[in-house]
């Protein structure tokens, strides 16, 4: 028998070699070839899906300080193939889509749904049949509704949930059926809430839950103020952590990050000490 001691595998190229062609130590040995993965079917895989996923965003940002002065998208979701997409801008694909506006996510293409809010969107939850909406709008189509918002994701429709901000919401997250809510605001459904706030996924209602951040908003000058803001928030367990401009929260001096109990807003001994 015929020593194997110098058979080798050899890679996929030698595939199409003749046996005449095949190195004089491969020509005894098994041709072994790797197994070829099947080409992806599927636009969402591939150089084709890419090349033909191309949604075309145009605008004009107002310019903030250190923010570019240019269409910008801020925020995602995804459900099933509908990508919502917000932001800063006024046309996807060439059609008027104010700040937001829904996609086909296999495709690129642009769907019927057309909110219109008057302002940019930062943050896009959804959650069930809901779909929910922070950021620097005051008014979504002809209904008020200042920097939070709720649609009913099959019909697309407004819905009555309205926690009533007095300023633009940043950022949200979800714990349980709460929706904790962070921005730069003065007060949520007329209760004081310096920029955090705590309102139910179902009623709008704002929760007791006050985390009290500080410093309070104060006058600087020329018609100008400055307060804490916050633009990150996540849940774990009783746990929520928040990120943003602030000095101290829920008790305890904690500056620009905290982590507070979720059902007393007291600071918890997470202390990143910035």
């Amino acid at each position: 028998p015929k020593s194997r001691a110098a058979c080798a595998v050899y890679p996929a190229t030698t595939e199409s070699l003749t046996q005449a062609e095949l190195p004089e130590a491969a020509k005894n040995c098994p041709r072994i070839f790797p197994r070829r993965k099947p080409r992806p079917s599927s636009l969402m895989s591939g150089a084709s899906f890419m090349a033909r996923w191309s949604p075309g965003v145009a605008g004009e940002v107002l310019a903030r300080p250190y923010e570019p002065n240019h269409p910008a998208v801020r925020a995602l979701a995804l459900r099933g193939n509908r990508l919502y997409v917000g932001g800063t801008f006024w046309s996807v694909n060439g059609q008027t889509r104010n700040n937001l506006a829904v996609l086909d996510a296999r495709t690129g293409e642009l769907l019927p749904w057309n909110p219109n809010p008057n302002g940019e969107v930062r943050c896009i939850i959804a959650r069930g049949t809901t779909l929910y909406l922070a950021g620097y709008f005051s008014t979504i189509g002809d209904s008020a509704r200042v920097g939070l918002a709720a649609f009913q994701e099959r019909s697309g429709k407004l819905t009555r949930w309205n926690p009533n901000a007095d300023g633009p919401a940043l950022a949200m997250a979800i714990g349980g059926r709460t929706l904790y809510v962070g921005g730069q605001f003065d007060r949520m459904g007329g209760q004081a809430r310096n920029s955090v706030a705590a309102v139910d996924l179902e009623t709008g209602e704002v929760a007791a839950w006050d985390a009290g951040l500080k410093p309070p908003r104060y006058y600087i000058a020329h018609g100008n103020w400055s307060w804490p803001f916050v633009q990150g928030i996540a849940v774990h367990g009783n746990t929520v952590y928040l990120s943003g401009w602030f000095s101290e929260a829920g008790g305890k001096p904690r500056q620009s990050v905290a982590a507070l109990d979720s059902r007393t807003a007291a600071a918890t001994e997470f202390d990143a000490q910035l």
